[in-house]
């Protein structure tokens, strides 16, 4: 049977003089393995906390490894942590809502960073010591004053872990991580680039949404991407080599020019309101979602062979003037799916299509319209004034 005993030491009698003599730290050791926590520290009332790597009790060395939960939690005093090499272990909640912390010292052993340790430390920014963190946990550093960060053996990243960090510029997160997980850095607004390590191939939902100043992230080996992942983001040109691409993923991105894309379906509103996007390459693209391009700045788009659905209002108010359908399979086309473009002469649609919607190009400047017999169309799917020409089709 393990043998604890709760004692409360000031850091005077241990070997570490680092704190002022009326700091205290409680702590709980455990006889049968020498070895000592820190317990709830409520009343520690100093500016630096610097934790001792031993401590004596009863004649007997024990060795410092963990922090409890809570153990520091809303401490108004201190400024600075400095953690021995000794700790592996912090529980959550430790830190949390220090707001007048600005500097930890993890000792270089930690592994996981736990739920909420550094949530609302509002004044922190930096943290050393980070060499061996494996994992850091729901919430850990949201709403700090982080303005860079580096993990070199990361393997989890988890859900909210530096949500709302208004001042973080640059992220490096290295290891075998293979997820960034959702709403992990969204509204970092200040955040600008990030280096993610080649394992990576998951970008949860909302995992960098509303980031406006982040232009810098590679993402070529990125196999999927959720909702509002990048929405709202000041990125120039992506790649992206059969990615599965969320609802809104890339939603409103205003310094978005050129994509090259090899997915099979690009999802609802993926790259709505993405004003500046020009230029676009379309590999393997089956379905293209509705309002997927909505309101972008392309002009001319060929679509591939790979091509069968365009849904509703996929290219809608976009600055389309010319579409090139004639490789493509096309089967179906959508209401509104070119809804005020700026389409004009003659327009040129394969035997493969079966079906044009509503009001799919309506309000444009297109004066004829070439289409095989076999192709449905309702009555307000092109302007009135259109020229309809009607082809055999001939298999």
């Amino acid at each position: 049977m393990n043998k604890k005993f709760i004692l409360v030491l000031s850091l005077l009698l241990c070997s570490c003089n680092t704190v002022s003599e009326n700091g205290t730290i409680n702590f709980e050791v455990n006889e049968n393995e020498l070895t000592a926590i820190v317990t709830s520290s409520k009343s520690f009332n100093k500016k630096e906390l610097v934790i001792p790597n031993s401590i004596q009790y009863q004649g007997k060395d024990y060795a410092v490894t963990g922090l409890a939960i809570e153990s520091f939690k809303g401490n108004k005093f201190i400024e600075k942590v400095v953690l021995p090499a000794s700790i592996k272990n912090i529980g959550y909640d430790a830190f949390r809502n220090c707001s007048n912390l600005k500097s930890v010292d993890l000792g270089g052993n930690v592994e996981v960073i736990s739920d909420h340790l550094f949530s609302a430390c509002t004044s922190l920014k930096e943290v050393l010591g980070t060499e061996n963190v494996k994992q850091i946990l729901y919430g850990s550093f949201e709403n700090t004053h982080l303005e860079t960060i580096k993990f070199d053996n990361l393997s989890f990243l988890g859900i909210d872990s530096f949500f709302n960090n208004q001042y973080l510029k640059e992220v490096t997160l290295l290891g075998d991580l293979t997820t960034i997980s959702g709403s992990s850095f969204e509204r970092c607004s200040s955040l600008e680039r990030v280096q993610l390590s080649s394992s990576v191939t998951n970008i949860g939902n909302y995992a960098f949404n509303n980031c406006s100043m982040l232009n810098k992230i590679n993402l070529e080996n990125i196999k999927e991407v959720g909702k509002f992942s990048f929405a709202q983001t000041s990125l120039n040109k992506l790649e992206l080599n059969d990615t599965e691409i969320g609802d809104y993923a890339f939603y409103n991105c205003p310094q978005l020019s050129e994509i090259n894309l090899s997915s099979k379906v690009i999802s609802y509103s993926a790259f709505k309101d993405c004003v500046n996007l020009e230029n676009i390459s379309l590999e393997n693209v089956e379905e293209i979602g509705s309002q997927a391009f909505y309101k972008t700045n392309l002009k001319k788009i060929s679509f591939p062979n790979t091509l069968k659905i365009i849904n509703s209002e996929a290219f809608a108010e976009s600055k389309l003037e010319e579409v090139d359908f004639l490789q493509s399979q096309i089967k179906r086309i959508s209401r509104r799916a070119f809804y005020h473009t700026n389409l004009k002469g003659k327009l040129l649609l394969p035997n493969s299509l079966e079906f044009i919607y509503n009001e799919a190009f309506a309000k444009n400047s297109l004066e004829e319209v070439s289409i095989y017999n076999n192709t449905n169309y309702d009555s307000n799917a092109f302007d009135d004034n259109v020229k309809i020409n009607i082809s055999e089709n001939i298999e």
